[in-house]
């Protein structure tokens, strides 16, 4: 009898690690991505620079522009500033062509259906479960910590990021969790 409820545990045990359930579960976070997210992401964080430059590039481009007319330069001159202007205004507003294609990837990635995106966090590990896809991550991989409107972003590198719903804590709370990943992650920069 002790040996089918020893054999029992073993498998739920196993069974919840198949599963990317952390055993020592503190917080979870689930959503759904959609676009809003993604371009928060990008708007944000990874495109951020590129936006300034557009917005200088935009700026410098239409003052050269109108002073090309005001002293009556050839139209080649301004056409070049011209163009140059809307080449820049499209870098700006670039985060909303790319949260698009992200988008289409994730329901590429799961046959159409965007599957809940769901963040687990033990002591040791982080545990990424979205549809048929699963990743852990150690606490060390994180190098970078933002804090958006939205969102609260843990970067793993420069391109990868854990991005997380401020309002979408199913165990724990956003605030406890943010002194819980600062306990965590002494060295990161934020």
């Amino acid at each position: 009898m002790n040996i089918f409820l020893v054999l029992n545990l073993c498998y739920n045990l196993y069974k919840k690690e198949r599963e990317g359930i952390d055993i020592e579960l503190l917080f979870e976070n689930r959503y759904y991505t959609s676009k809003n997210i993604f371009l928060e992401f990008l708007k944000d964080i990874i495109l951020k620079r590129l936006r300034i430059c557009g917005a200088i590039l935009a700026v410098g481009c239409f003052c050269i522009g109108y002073l090309n007319i005001v002293r009556e330069r050839t139209i080649f001159e301004i056409l070049v500033f011209v163009v140059m202007f809307f080449f820049s205004i499209a870098i700006y507003f670039l985060h909303f062509k790319v949260s698009k294609d992200m988008m289409k990837n994730t329901l590429a990635i799961h046959n159409g259906i965007i599957p809940e995106s769901i963040f687990r966090f033990g002591e040791e590990i982080v545990t990424l479960e979205e549809g048929k896809v699963f990743m852990e991550f150690d606490y060390s991989q994180i190098k970078r910590i933002y804090e958006l409107k939205k969102l609260y972003v843990m970067m793993i590198g420069k391109q990868n990021g854990i991005i997380l719903r401020k309002d979408s804590f199913s165990v724990g709370t956003f605030h406890k969790f943010k002194d819980f990943i600062e306990r965590k992650c002494k060295k990161i920069i934020k």
